[in-house]
């Protein structure tokens, strides 16, 4: 399978009466990626990631392991509260139908201040899209995902602690009872996700409804929901309004065994509830009876959360020069736009409001010609739907082509820009 862009439209060839041949010349795409990064959170302390993915991935093929449109991804992120490494292949298309089989393997190491959970283990996921009555077009992904994982308490704290009816709690007990232990957890999920943007959604929804059934050294069953809803209330400056609910309920088939500290629920968090301490919202325990001393959460079995959030774009500035950081590098292929240049009033650098971004134009090339900026310009104009023409349009090296009147500049569609992102949240033209 390949990846392709098109990179010109070629010719037309007359052919029979009724037909045409239709000659495009293509070129296959960059279809792996590197990435490395550095994160700080309030939860997972400061961490580096390093991502390895291909999305034309083949597993089958030993020592290339590129050409089957299979993705393929290695992760790895480090840091004094959080760790994890991951490698996963997904098949888009198994057995040539719109099935997607994902199956990946994991080691996550989180450390709590109570105690540290260490979870190994492999799971494959298989999902495919669904359709309603009336319109019977499809409308989210059913899936259903089998794991195993061997879970293991480490450094767990030591001590007697006392829940809200004095009964005698202990972490050293939880870890005695529930560390090194295997779960075989089976779920299945119905999922729906509308948003404009995985990372900064202005618009659309996103939800998901599971049921689980685990079995292994702990049996329970697990169901639960999680959606939420994004509005652009102010198209202008970008701003977003966002609603989420979400809701977990779990328990022992008996209903009498306890379950692991690990699988409990909290709340409390900037994934949760913003501004509350991290998991502090759930059962406690106290070093002292009847709730006297200092207390330490133990979780719960049902979980409710609603939120409302108002999101507002951040400009970042450079202290050193005055002038905006920037946030991101790209090349861009435009065709028949019109894009207008001027000088930023805080860099006095050309750039491009091309909504939503600002950007800062570093070099602009039509089909291989000069620059299109000379030096002591104060602005541009590039114009490729109605160009400013003196000869009309001509046939240059076999190509359609423009002159620009006002710089005495010739160019052909499409153009290529190379910028950098200097701003993002522009109001719409």
């Amino acid at each position: 399978r390949y990846y392709l862009e098109k990179t010109d439209a070629g010719e037309t060839r007359p052919g029979e009466p009724e037909l045409r041949d239709l000659v495009y010349e293509v070129a296959e795409k960059n279809t792996g990626n590197f990435m490395i990064g550095v994160g700080a959170s309030s939860v997972d302390s400061v961490y580096g990631t390093v991502e390895l993915s291909e999305s034309n991935f083949d597993l089958f093929s030993p020592w290339r392991f590129r050409g089957a449109g299979q993705k393929g991804r290695i992760y790895v992120a480090a840091g004094p509260r959080y760790q994890s490494y991951e490698a996963s292949v997904t098949e888009p298309h198994l057995f040539d139908r719109l099935l997607e089989l994902t199956v990946e393997g994991y080691r996550r190491q989180r450390w709590f201040d109570e105690y540290d959970v260490i979870r190994n283990g492999a799971a494959a996921t298989l999902t495919y899209p669904v359709k309603f009555w009336p319109t019977w077009e499809a409308f989210g992904r059913l899936g259903v995902r089998v794991a195993a994982e061997f879970i293991e308490m480490d450094d767990v704290k030591s001590g007697i602690w006392y829940d809200r009816h004095n009964k005698v709690c202990s972490f050293k007990e939880e870890e005695d009872k529930y560390g090194d232990s295997w779960e075989i957890p089976f779920r299945l999920f119905w999922q729906n996700d509308t948003r404009d943007s995985f990372l900064f959604p202005k618009r659309g929804h996103r939800i998901n409804l599971y049921g689980d059934v685990v079995t292994g050294d702990n049996e329970y069953w697990r169901a639960g929901f999680n959606f939420k809803q994004y509005w652009t209330v102010w198209k202008k400056y970008s701003h977003v309004l966002s609603f989420g609910l979400r809701g977990e309920t779990l328990d022992t088939f008996s209903g009498s065994d306890k379950l692991p500290i690990y699988d409990r629920l909290f709340l409390g968090g900037p994934r949760s509830i913003r501004g509350v301490e991290y998991r502090d919202i759930a059962p406690r325990i106290w070093s002292m009876k009847n709730k006297r001393g200092s207390y330490e959460p133990w979780g719960g079995q049902t979980s409710w959360c609603g939120t409302f959030e108002y999101t507002v774009p951040h400009e970042v500035h450079n202290l050193n020069d005055g002038s905006i950081d920037t946030i991101a590098y790209t090349k861009m292929h435009y065709q028949k736009k019109r894009i207008i240049i001027n000088p930023d009033p805080l860099t006095g650098e050309y750039c491009a409001d091309l909504f939503p971004v600002k950007y800062k134009i570093t070099q602009a090339t039509a089909r291989g010609y000069a620059t299109l900026f000379a030096e002591g310009k104060t602005s541009e104009v590039i114009d490729l739907s109605n160009a400013a023409t003196k000869h009309g349009a001509e046939i240059l090296d076999g190509k359609e082509v423009f002159w620009n009147e006002k710089y005495s500049i010739t160019y052909s569609s499409p153009i290529d820009i190379t910028c950098t992102q200097l701003r993002y949240g522009i109001a719409e033209p």
